[in-house]
């Protein structure tokens, strides 16, 4: 037991000041992006009732989630995504605002899976979603402005993989495929595994010319050149054809807005959310072994609150984005920072110097005071410890002395002089000494 209280449970993490700076240094990056493109933020409850939740989950996600009844004997579960309590969110309460309605988040979700290498149990999600668009103007917006977010991240090396629900499916239906078959078939193209696709075909009773069609959904990735193969294969499917027709047009629209580049064709995508009706995509990062975000259309979600309304949307894994990016380069996400100061005093000097740290803090200084009346030696090796930039020690003489710990002590004496005017601030004797800590 004494054991226990020291861990915590598999699949979670507690993140340390230096890390969590960086993590919170990719969120702004992100959130940044998100507002230079007109979307306002939205937050719903950790907690949903397991109605709202499960319908459209997929067998995959409704496996992974943590369900549980609370005390007044609800059957509630932890959002394991995002996007069914955004639906729920606008279905109810943000009708008139889907015009359409171009929405962010920020928020962590929660799911029970195997905790691997890229896998965890807790984890964080950005992610926007544009609710009354039924263009693929809106599919091509949302794919732009992930790679927006991941170019700001400063991640180098992604690709973004599109595919379209409709072509799957639309193929599937035209062979004449049982659901319970066709949700093994998808299920191998989700895990990507084609040795099982091959044995789930071979088991069919199909033409030599339908079991080929199947077998090549392993395999259609590439530039729009793929659209051409597609079209071969597609039969006289017109959801498949009409998928094909949408891809065509996002690719166009990418290209309008720069952002094709990293974008390739891929027939055989598919995603495990049941709510996925149109384009569907997924990126990755070079050299990790894990998708870092995703997304596309779900038309019939909002219907399932009484609100019949076309969607569409991604997501992005923080975790996973901030790993990727540190294995480039540890320092890509160290924010310049700003001037800092450990504020000590002497008997009968409080008001001033904390009327002091008052200004300091409005204009930028991040400031802490001390608080024990520790010796000077004790303050200085904190301070440098922290990666304070200076000193201040308000004692019974007229001038604060600013002892600096990053050899920038003019400069930091002409700020200090700009925002204390009135105060007579001078570079600290113990200058040196500082250095040497």
């Amino acid at each position: 037991m004494i054991y226990r209280r020291k861990q915590i449970p598999k699949g979670l993490r507690d993140y340390l000041p230096d890390e969590l700076a960086r993590r919170r240094a990719l969120e702004h990056r992100i959130i940044e992006v998100f507002n230079r493109w007109g979307y306002r933020e939205l937050v719903t409850p950790t907690l949903e009732f397991v109605d709202v939740l499960e319908p459209e989950a997929g067998n995959g996600l409704k496996s992974s989630m943590y369900r549980f009844f609370d005390p007044d004997g609800e059957f509630v579960a932890l959002r394991p995504e995002m996007t069914t309590p955004i639906a729920r969110l606008v279905s109810t309460r943000l009708r008139s605002d889907v015009d359409p309605g171009r929405f962010w988040y920020l928020a962590n979700v929660f799911r029970y899976a195997d905790p691997e290498v890229g896998h965890r149990r807790e984890f964080c999600q950005a992610g926007v979603e544009i609710i009354g668009s039924s263009s693929v103007f809106a599919d091509a917006e949302s794919i732009a402005l992930c790679i927006d977010c991941l170019d700001g991240s400063g991640l180098q090396g992604f690709g973004i993989d599109i595919g379209h629900m409709g072509f799957v499916n639309g193929l599937m239906k035209d062979i004449g495929l049982e659901d319970r078959t066709a949700t093994a078939v998808k299920d191998a193209l989700l895990r990507q595994d084609l040795v099982a696709l091959k044995s789930i075909v071979d088991e069919l009773e199909l033409s030599s010319t339908d079991r080929e069609r199947l077998l090549a959904l392993g395999d259609l990735r590439g530039d729009e050149t793929v659209l051409e193969t597609g079209a071969r294969i597609a039969g006289d499917s017109e959801l498949a054809l009409r998928a094909l027709d949408d891809l065509r047009a996002v690719m166009q629209r990418l290209k309008h807005l720069g952002a094709a580049g990293p974008v390739n064709i891929d027939l055989g995508l598919v995603k495990n959310f049941d709510y996925y009706t149109g384009i569907i995509f997924q990126g990755h990062a070079f050299g990790v072994g894990y998708d870092i975000c995703g997304g596309g259309r779900y038309d019939k979600l909002l219907a399932q609150f009484g609100f019949d309304c076309p969607s569409t949307g991604f997501a992005i894994g923080i975790e996973r984005v901030l790993a990727a990016v540190e294995q480039g380069n540890l320092d890509l996400l160290t924010e310049p920072k700003p001037l800092s100061c450990v504020v000590a005093f002497e008997e009968g000097l409080e008001e001033i110097a904390l009327l002091d740290t008052r200004e300091l803090r409005q204009n930028g200084f991040i400031v802490e005071v001390e608080l024990d009346f520790r010796p000077m030696d004790a303050i200085l090796r904190r301070a440098a410890k922290l990666g304070r930039s200076c000193v201040l020690s308000y004692s019974a003489g007229p001038k604060c002395e600013v002892i600096a710990l990053e050899g920038r002590g003019e400069l930091i004496v002409r700020r200090l002089s700009d925002i204390l005017p009135s105060r007579e601030f001078v570079i600290g004797v113990s200058n040196m000494r500082a250095k040497e800590l």
